[in-house]
């Protein structure tokens, strides 16, 4: 097309509308705006009138999941202890280090965990993930010395703190470890006397409900105001050095003819209280390793013919029964 035959368009004129009109459009605009929002908080609040009001089962379990927690309370339990006092096995309260994520601020937390990780031993990456979690409660090491519990509360930061729970533990060692058995983490009893004797060591508990904040933290007395009974110490007729003693003559039999096991009893003849049970080899129940053999107490547990050491005890019921004298002559 040639630039003769292009049509020419009138130029367009601006429209001009009286203020009144724009006005008006305006406020209508407005009102519309207005009236949106007023239905909208109308149905916000009648949603939440009727949630607080009359609200469904299903609401009412899941308000009650995230207000409510449950914890198992439980008493102190009890010692064992040996003839003369001495204890084999006990509770300790032992530090567990936590944190609180929302009160580390994103840029001191690398700081903060390279100096928590070289107290506690754990890679500075784990603790700044778990500085990044939406919780008020995480666990960076757990039963530490008491020595790094302290150097952690040093640092006064304040989203550090302690925590101490009771946990088992067995001041001998590997004394008698066969006969006092273990625990495992929720504090009951697997073996041993820690199992056999479980219903009276470990005393009362409760199962407790406690009421948490929008943060996820208890604000109820942690210890639901219960008085639970303490479970009942146990006092053994096991003799400490008897049992040291015989241990040590087992594991000198074990080096010298390296039997699969060794095992004696030691009783005191005129009462029949057994002094000394002892097995080698044997085992560290505060650190128990994955070997179980050596849990075994082969006193009580090996099915063991009596052989000649019962002979005196047949003569004995032979001689009262009258069937033989103690002259009789007999070939066996």
């Amino acid at each position: 097309m040639r630039s003769s035959d292009r049509i020419q368009l009138p130029p367009l004129e601006p429209r001009v509308e009286p203020v009144e009109v724009v006005r008006a459009r305006a406020e209508r605009r407005s009102r519309g705006i207005s009236a949106f929002l007023c239905a909208l908080l109308l149905a916000v609040g009648a949603r939440g009138a009727q949630l607080c009001l009359s609200p469904s089962d299903q609401t009412l379990r899941q308000a009650a999941v995230q207000r409510w927690d449950q914890v198992t309370l439980r008493a102190r339990r009890g010692e064992v202890l040996d003839r003369s006092g001495h204890r084999l096995a006990t509770s300790v309260a032992t530090p567990n280090v936590l944190i609180d994520p929302s009160r580390v601020s994103p840029e001191e937390a690398p700081e903060l965990a390279a100096r928590l990780s070289a107290i506690i031993d754990v890679p500075a990456a784990q603790i700044v993930e778990k500085m990044g979690r939406e919780s008020r409660y995480q666990r960076l090491a757990v039963q530490v010395h008491p020595a790094t519990a302290a150097a952690v509360e040093a640092l006064d930061h304040p989203s550090l703190w302690i925590e101490r729970e009771p946990r088992r533990y067995y001041p001998e060692g590997m004394l008698a470890s066969q006969v006092l058995g273990f625990v495992d983490a929720a504090g009951s009893g697997r073996e041993g006397l820690e199992a056999s004797l479980d219903g009276m060591l470990r005393g009362g508990q409760v199962l407790l409900q406690r009421r948490r904040d929008r943060h996820g933290m208890n604000v109820d007395d942690p210890t639901g105001g219960q008085d639970l009974a303490a479970g009942m110490d146990v006092h053994l007729t096991l003799d400490r050095t008897v049992q040291r003693v015989t241990e040590r003559a087992l594991e000198g039999i074990v080096e010298r003819h390296a039997p699969k096991a060794a095992f004696a009893a030691v009783i005191d003849v005129s009462t029949g209280d057994v002094l000394a049970m002892a097995n080698a080899p044997t085992f560290n129940p505060n650190d128990l390793g994955d070997d179980p053999a050596p849990r075994k107490n082969h006193v009580i547990q090996d099915a063991i013919e009596p052989g000649s050491v019962f002979k005196p005890f047949t003569v004995a019921a032979a001689v009262e029964e009258g069937l033989v004298s103690a002259d009789s002559m007999i070939d066996c």
